[in-house]
C-alpha cells in the first residue's frame, strides 16, 4: 500500500509543478503581448514572473487590473465669475 501512496504523491507533485509552469508561461505570454506593462519594464516583469513563481505572475496579473490614469491633468470645472 505504501507504493500506491508514494505514486499518488508523486503524481500530485508533478501535476502541481505542471500547473505552475503553465501559469508562468501564460503570464510570460501576457507580458510579451502587452505594449506598455505597468510599473516595471517587460524584462523586469519576466524576471519577476520566473524568479518568484507563482507570486510574480499573480502580482503581474493583479497590476494589469488596475485602471490606467489619463496622461493629462484632471479636468477642472471653470470657476464662477464673482459679481
Amino acid at each position: 500500500m505504501s507504493d500506491l501512496a508514494a505514486a499518488a504523491a508523486a503524481t500530485g507533485i508533478m501535476l502541481a509543478i505542471a500547473a505552475v509552469i503553465a501559469f508562468d508561461l501564460y503570464c510570460l505570454a501576457r507580458v510579451l503581448d502587452d505594449d506598455r506593462p505597468r510599473f516595471l519594464p517587460a524584462p523586469a516583469w519576466a524576471l519577476l514572473i520566473v524568479g518568484v513563481s507563482p507570486a510574480g505572475g499573480a502580482a503581474y496579473l493583479l497590476c494589469r487590473r488596475w485602471p490606467r490614469r489619463s496622461p493629462g491633468p484632471p479636468a477642472r470645472a471653470p470657476r464662477p465669475v464673482p459679481r
